[in-house]
């Protein structure tokens, strides 16, 4: 999102003007607090002015208008604090909008719940908030409700491990966002599919939509770290250390302390530790370490799980072996819980590095051939091109080196491959 200076303009004039009621007033208000959050370091003023908009709504005994205030106030208090504070607002819209009869405001309470309830784990709670928000969305024909709803529901599939399922519910979602004319719709596609591409080795698939997406929304940092954990996937270690470098500069300054902050710092936390970016892993560890136990969501629509699975790694990576034993089994014990799927044990591709070097079957010499080009960012096709081979014959080999090296997926072959010497392009 950017910010909007012509609708905080109209807002301003429109408050202005001595004959606005009391319960419009504070609708205005609360309307003018979420204009506020997106300008440029207006967070702090955001959320005097959404504070001021509950005040006013209360002193006008208007229900609705206190509603609208609670979201605002919910809205603008979004980023690493004030979860619980945030989670008693829409608790309260939610009771109120029930006890008004008010559809539209029940949805907006269910929708603004699921990311803070994702965050708290409370995953049974998010599941219900999707089902009526379905309901509703079904019940009034609403496109836009019908888009917040398929957003949602690709956030549960992908957490849960669902991936063929939330990555057409990205598409999906995405198709009908452009229809609406919705500036988010395509980056919250690039958001669920990169969770999802990064899990399964995929994540440089998506190279050219991040560089679009970055150009076209140059304040949504975010972007700049999916950009940086893709180069380190992909191999170009010096270019992502140098992107993690960049982005930590100043403590982070250049990050918004927004609803992306933290996940933002776990996807950057992934690029240090698959390009062993040592010196850049401290200051990210020390930022997510005081929120060991919180559920990452990117803004809304993208989950990446207990801070602890990053922090573990990140340890790891430090030498701090018994520190990230700990943290790893509290993340397993997390994903548990929240019925999580495909994170699984933090340390184990790392724990696999350790021994590997001496442990492994040798490579063959085609094996090590189609090795440098899968750390290149070959797919299997471009690879049996090049060697002259079947595509079966590929597959067959990369299975091969994955048995042998330990690993599970291509990222993290190519993470091994450059650990260890084996990176070199085949020519």
């Amino acid at each position: 999102m950017t910010a909007d200076h012509r609708l905080a303009a109209l807002l301003d004039l429109a408050l202005r003007h001595p004959g606005v009621p009391a319960g419009p007033r504070a609708r205005l208000t609360a309307r003018r607090a979420i204009a506020t959050y997106w300008q440029p370091g207006g967070q702090d003023e955001s959320r005097h002015v959404s504070s001021q908009a509950v005040t006013l709504a209360e002193q006008a005994g208007d229900t609705e208008a206190l509603g609208a205030a609670l979201i605002a106030r919910q809205f603008t208090l979004r980023g690493p604090g004030f979860l619980e504070e945030r989670l008693a607002a829409g608790r309260a819209v939610l009771g109120m909008s029930a006890r008004l009869g008010d559809q539209d405001l029940l949805f907006r309470a269910h929708q603004w719940l699921v990311p803070d309830r994702f965050q708290s784990g409370a995953l049974g709670e998010v599941a219900a908030d999707v089902e009526q928000m379905a309901a509703i969305a079904e019940a009034r024909r609403s496109p836009l409700q019908r888009w917040w709803v398929l957003i949602y529901q690709g956030l549960l599939a992908g957490f849960t491990g669902r991936d063929a399922e939330a990555e057409t519910m990205a598409h999906d979602a995405a198709a009908l966002g452009r229809r609406l004319g919705l500036p988010a719709a395509d980056t919250y596609r690039i958001g669920q599919l990169g969770r999802i591409y990064w899990r399964q080795g995929r994540l440089p698939e998506l190279d050219d939509d991040v560089e679009g997406a970055i150009v076209r929304f140059p304040g949504l940092v975010t972007l700049r770290c999916t950009r940086a954990l893709s180069r380190a996937t992909a191999g170009r270690r010096a270019d992502a250390a140098a992107e993690i470098e960049a982005l930590a500069d100043g403590g982070f300054a250049v990050l918004p302390r927004d609803s992306l902050y933290l996940a933002s710092l776990a996807i950057l936390a992934e690029a240090a530790v698959t390009c062993r970016a040592v010196g850049q892993a401290r200051p990210i560890l020390a930022e997510l370490t005081p929120y060991a136990t919180r559920n990452l969501i990117q803004g809304v629509p993208v989950g990446w799980g207990a801070a602890a699975w990053y922090i573990a790694r990140l340890q790891w990576l430090l030498g701090r072996h018994a520190e990230a034993t700990r943290s790893a089994a509290t993340a397993q014990r997390l994903h548990r819980q929240w019925g999580a799927a495909g994170l699984g044990d933090p340390l184990a591709g790392l724990r696999r590095d350790a021994t590997t070097a001496t442990a492994a079957a040798p490579l063959s010499q085609r094996e090590t051939e189609v090795m440098a080009l899968l750390s290149s960012g070959r797919e299997n096709a471009e690879i049996a091109a090049v060697l002259g081979v079947s595509v079966h014959t590929v597959e067959r080999h990369v299975a091969n080196i994955f048995i042998k090296i330990g690993v599970r997926n291509r990222a993290e072959a190519t993470a091994w491959a450059h650990r260890h010497g084996r990176d070199r392009q085949a020519t």
